[in-house]
């Protein structure tokens, strides 16, 4: 019995460092990152910032093309989750959205883009 807990005990030890893969599409896999980063990334306002001691990490930029017109439109709260995910991959905890255009294109039948600021609230 207590060799067979050693056994056990031994071969969980020495499988710590296996990596799993997952059968994940890409697509599945940026929606998991996204919904992680709308929990991590919180949206401030330009004036909120200057209270808060914000570092600021770059412009971030998303958009969202629709391809035909029965597809999905474009939406804002999709595209600003673009814009929190990128964030928090910089290393952010905030985001300051300066604005949100819908524009026409030659390759999508409706677009919207997004940019904003990712910031890193401390604390």
């Amino acid at each position: 019995m207590r060799f067979t807990l050693l056994l056990v005990l031994f071969l969980l030890g020495s499988c710590s460092n296996i990596k799993f893969d997952t059968n994940l599409e890409p697509a599945a896999t940026g929606f998991m990152q996204k919904n992680v980063a709308d929990e991590r990334v919180q949206q401030f306002s330009a004036e909120q910032i200057l209270q808060l001691n914000a570092t600021t990490l770059g412009q971030v930029e998303a958009e969202f093309c629709q391809n035909e017109p029965n597809s999905r439109k474009p939406n804002e709260s999709y595209v600003i989750s673009q814009l929190k995910a990128k964030t928090a991959q910089r290393g952010g905890n905030g985001l300051v959205l300066d604005r949100c255009v819908e524009y026409n294109s030659a390759l999508c039948y409706s677009a919207l883009r997004c940019n904003g600021v990712a910031i890193n609230v401390p604390g």
